[in-house]
């Protein structure tokens, strides 16, 4: 054993080279490789779940984040303005597939 490790560090050279050039192919193949997260590669292309979502994101321009605005001749932080925001907080929340619904009548 200890004669295989002489050679080794003897033959330094040799084995950096090899090393380098395992890891150039190693980075070569890692640049090629690609991930796919969207949610069409989970469904068939004519299914109704994608039609829904490709005219969501048509209408709202993505799935992340929805804004919603709600005009008021007073002010906002009347007290009637501030419990329609927060019905509507509570409404949001109760729908499916929303997983949080924010407004200012709740930030603290």
């Amino acid at each position: 054993m200890n004669n295989f490790l002489n050679k080794l560090i003897a033959n330094y050279k040799w084995l950096m080279a090899v090393a380098i050039l395992i890891g150039g192919v190693a980075v070569y193949f890692m640049l090629k490789i690609q991930v796919d997260n969207s949610i069409r590669i989970w469904f068939v292309e004519d299914s109704p779940e994608i039609k829904k979502f490709e005219a969501f994101q048509k209408k709202y321009g993505n799935d992340e984040l929805v804004s919603v605005l709600i005009t008021s001749e007073k002010s906002v932080f009347e007290r009637e303005n501030l419990k329609t925001l927060m019905a509507c907080e509570k409404e949001l929340k109760t729908l499916p597939f929303v997983e949080n619904a924010y407004s200012i009548a709740s930030v603290q």
